[in-house]
């Protein structure tokens, strides 16, 4: 099953200029299987997507791209999120306690937004975003260098936002 796991919808993303109809043809023009819209601090697409996939033959999956103190995590299973900004530690416990799944999102980019070797130290990282469409190909080797040394899940996203 091949899923774009990041990737920004225009709704509750002030720096996306592009639909979640548009997302979906797009993606079965690329022949995806799914799509995880990860807006910045929100899901609050949740319920539409929801209706939209019913009809859709697109796996949709809603989470959100939490700016923690330490960097960017991609986060699904949570209902309610944070409403400030809190520590990587706390946001992973917390979706670890909802039996969720949370991701380093484009760890090793240059901009105070990537989580880097902060993430040895992190419990509960379900994955490590190794190829972002968005992010330097050096930055995405560390990033695929770092889940073969710790063993976790590498995976791919383009970090849409038009």
């Amino acid at each position: 099953m091949i899923i774009d796991i990041h990737i920004h919808e225009k709704t509750y993303s002030l720096d996306s200029r592009i639909s979640l109809e548009d997302i979906a043809a797009e993606a079965k023009r690329k022949g995806l299987d799914g799509i995880c819209i990860t807006d910045h601090d929100s899901n609050g697409l949740y319920e539409y997507a929801r209706e939209f996939q019913k009809k859709s033959d697109l796996l949709i999956i809603v989470g959100a791209e939490i700016f923690t103190y330490e960097g960017d995590i991609l986060v699904f299973g949570l209902n309610r999120l944070p409403e400030g900004r809190i520590h990587a530690r706390e946001l992973l416990s917390l979706v670890h306690e909802n039996k969720g799944a949370a991701i380093g999102a484009h760890p090793y980019r240059e901009n105070n937004r990537g989580i880097g070797d902060k993430m040895r130290s992190l419990l509960y990282l379900s994955g490590i975003e190794t190829f972002n469409g968005r992010t330097e190909d050096e930055n995405n080797r560390k990033a695929f260098h770092m889940s073969v040394l710790y063993n976790i899940p590498g995976l791919g996203g383009s970090d849409a936002h038009e």
